[in-house]
């Protein structure tokens, strides 16, 4: 969250109204996940990716929201935060793309390769699951810098 933010230079997010916890939210209201105290130290960066859209939250059964904030980014996660932040349309090129079929994202993950931010390997791999590094990320959004 905090790469993400700080590379896309969006300002934190803070509710500037008192009234704001008066009326319900689509998708998240500031300050409720239960993973996330108003004390750790990437609170703000957790809450600004959520409210830009950035990042996606989590319900439980209960109905609670939660950000997972331990759990470990996977490369269609990656994508569906690079799409949002860059906001890419339909490319003419169209690379074929062999593991994304059945992907929440399937759309968004080709376009994000198709646009060259992101690439499958030479036997057209995608690896949807496999995790991404910080690093990882840092070379893919340094990719992405003249974009957004």
């Amino acid at each position: 969250a905090a790469i993400t933010v700080m590379f896309s230079h969006t300002p934190i997010f803070i509710p500037s109204s008192s009234h704001y916890y008066e009326r319900e939210y689509y998708n998240h209201t500031y300050g409720l996940l239960e993973d996330v105290e108003w004390n750790d130290d990437n609170f703000d960066f957790i809450e600004t990716a959520v409210m830009s859209g950035f990042m996606r939250s989590y319900e439980n059964e209960d109905g609670s929201e939660y950000f997972d904030k331990d759990g470990l980014v996977t490369r269609a996660d990656l994508a569906l935060t690079l799409y949002i932040m860059g906001d890419y349309q339909t490319s003419a090129k169209n690379t074929d793309i062999i593991d994304i079929a059945d992907c929440e994202n399937e759309a968004i993950i080709q376009k994000v390769v198709d646009n060259g931010i992101m690439f499958v390997d030479s036997d057209g791999y995608f690896y949807p699951n496999q995790t991404v590094s910080a690093n990882e990320a840092i070379e893919i959004l340094e990719r992405l810098e003249g974009n957004l």
